[in-house]
């Protein structure tokens, strides 16, 4: 049935969600269907966000590709330019 599943991404924009972070990644790990990477965009949060993303990725390695990045707030439409970035950078055919 999934032999010949599309490649998937899974984008996370994060800004001060070190809370619920760990749901987010607990709810795409339990898929039926796993991605080929999850990529959690931060976009400078003052909160835990970059070290509860370590601890996932240490967590999950070996069944989630975790990818962490952080961006530097940009004046104007940062969120756009995050996502657009992402989604040139990602390797799935499907992104999500």
């Amino acid at each position: 049935f999934f032999m010949n599943s599309p490649r998937i991404s899974v984008i996370i924009p994060a800004y001060n969600r070190a809370d619920l972070l760990p749901r987010t990644i607990d709810s795409v790990a339990r898929q039926t269907l796993l991605p080929d990477e999850v990529i959690i965009v931060d976009d400078e949060s003052p909160d835990d966000t970059k070290a509860v993303c370590e601890q996932l990725i240490n967590t999950y390695k070996g069944k989630l590709n975790i990818i962490y990045t952080r961006h530097e707030v940009i004046t104007g439409h940062s969120l756009i330019l995050m996502m657009n970035g992402c989604l040139t950078n990602c390797r799935g055919r499907l992104c999500s």
